[in-house]
């Protein structure tokens, strides 16, 4: 038996103590700060300046990377007026715009944190939601303030509100009215890739939904891996068709295309008609989705009709497999290894099989 003055003893002691004290995760980020982290959008225009970022395809606008990082400034500017400092949480309640993607962009040069928000929620868990994030900020798009309202009323939080106009009145004032017309660079906090970037929502399918916390390095890491993984390039297309409340709508295909210096294809809503027509309007080169909404494309009364020879691959995941989502049509090259099987020729997308 080892005694009290035994080595191996304190050898043992000493490896537990260490092991006990160590970082559960599996690659822990360091806490050093650097203003790289927050600075991608400032990246990405040094290097394409011109090139097309962002297209609104409801709205018939487009974003080149420059604009993007303009904006990406005025919006730090903002944010930083309205008293917003490293840390803080911006939450917002919007369907998909350009203007979530102004405040991705800012909160990293920023060091806040973006806490989207479904507007799909009930008033019970819209409440929670807020009550969990406690934001400083809250923006809302002008169509749920009525749900904002009442989830507020229930909610132990007051955060200062502004709207993101659309068509309609306003309940608060909107925050473009107090963007910065200066649109030049601004001072990037030091932030560490192990600094909060995102708080992003469960469904709450099996109770209230719960905050997850990704970092800067997740963002950076998951892109990273996206990229090489599915071999992305710099001239690739994408229709978004998540929402940017969901991690799909930012780490599946919006960050690693922001890296490469893809374009991505937004609307406000997935509509299965309007996804078949900017695949072939925009030559869109890749399409990630759910199933359903495969599902949707393939049964509406334009699939037979749209060319979707421009697309390289299709994915799908974030639902249950369903043989019923198969399509058949001319056949064209297998692609991919998870997800949606594309069997495809240069002509037109043939048979999509949903498999998990």
């Amino acid at each position: 038996m080892a005694t009290g003055d035994d080595p191996r003893s304190d050898d043992r002691s000493g490896e537990a103590s260490a092991e006990s004290d160590a970082d559960p995760r599996p690659h822990p980020h360091g806490g050093r700060g650097y203003d790289w982290v927050g600075s991608l959008s400032a990246r990405r225009a040094r290097l394409s300046p011109d090139r097309v970022a962002v297209t609104d395809t409801a709205a018939n606008a487009e974003y080149t990377y420059a604009e993007l990082d303009e904006r990406a400034n005025r919006t730090a500017r903002f944010l930083r007026e309205a008293g917003i400092e490293k840390g803080d949480r911006v939450a917002v309640v919007s369907r998909n715009r350009v203007e979530l993607v102004d405040l991705f962009f800012a909160t990293g040069k920023t060091g806040a944190v973006l806490a989207p928000l479904s507007h799909r929620l009930a008033e019970r868990d819209l409440s929670a939601v807020l009550g969990t994030v406690d934001p400083e900020l809250l923006l809302v798009e002008t169509p749920f303030e009525g749900d904002v309202i009442d989830a507020l009323e229930r909610a132990d939080v007051e955060p200062a509100v502004r709207a993101i106009p659309t068509d309609g009145d306003d309940a608060w004032r909107s925050y473009t009215r107090d963007l910065p017309a200066d649109g030049s660079p601004v001072e990037t906090a030091d932030v560490s890739l192990a600094d909060p970037h995102l708080f992003l929502h469960t469904g709450g399918s099996t109770g209230t939904p719960k905050e997850t916390v990704i970092s800067h390095g997740a963002i950076r890491w998951n892109a990273f891996n996206t990229i090489t993984a599915w071999g992305l390039r710099e001239d690739d297309v994408t229709p978004m068709v998540f929402p940017m409340f969901h991690t799909g709508g930012w780490n599946v295909l919006t960050v690693p295309f922001f890296q490469m210096g893809g374009r991505i294809l937004l609307s406000p809503e997935v509509d299965p008609g309007r996804v078949l027509r900017d695949v072939e309007r925009e030559s869109a080169t890749t399409l990630v989705a759910v199933p359903a909404v495969l599902r949707m494309m393939a049964r509406h009364d334009d699939w037979d009709d749209t060319d979707l020879s421009s697309l390289r691959f299709v994915k799908s995941g974030g639902g249950r497999r369903d043989r019923s989502a198969g399509v058949r049509g001319p056949r064209l090259p297998a692609r991919g290894r998870h997800g949606v099987h594309v069997v495809r020729d240069r002509r037109s997308v043939a048979r999509l099989t949903a498999y998990k």
